[in-house]
């Protein structure tokens, strides 16, 4: 782990990082740019049932009295998968590929002060 002037525990470069695969890239952006317009057309088309919140609130059953096992297992899934994306997007942690260098838990728990 590398400090700063201060002393301040800092992330370490990622120098040997893969390169990207351009056709992924713009697959991905192809992704982003569909759901995207998706969205905008739901949201100007003032028609309900459109939007991705909607479609998802509809499967959580979101605004329901008295929600099933089934909804809260649903809804534990979901939120389980956005702590997973938060620490996989920000940390570069739980990766089925070989992980980013200076990214295991180790590292990350020596700058939480003890």
């Amino acid at each position: 782990m590398m400090n700063d002037q201060n002393g301040t525990p800092t992330r370490p470069v990622k120098s040997t990082q893969a390169p990207l695969r351009p056709v992924f890239t713009w697959i991905w952006v192809a992704i982003g740019t569909a759901a995207l317009v998706t969205e905008l057309v739901a949201l100007f088309s003032k028609k309900p049932g459109g939007t991705l919140s909607e479609h998802v609130w509809k499967v959580l059953k979101v605004g329901d009295s008295r929600p099933t096992s089934a909804v809260w297992v649903g809804r534990g899934a979901v939120a389980l998968f956005l702590v997973w994306l938060l620490f996989h997007f920000e940390f570069g942690w739980f990766t089925l590929s070989d992980p980013l260098p200076g990214t295991s838990i180790d590292n990350a728990m020596s700058v939480i002060p003890s």
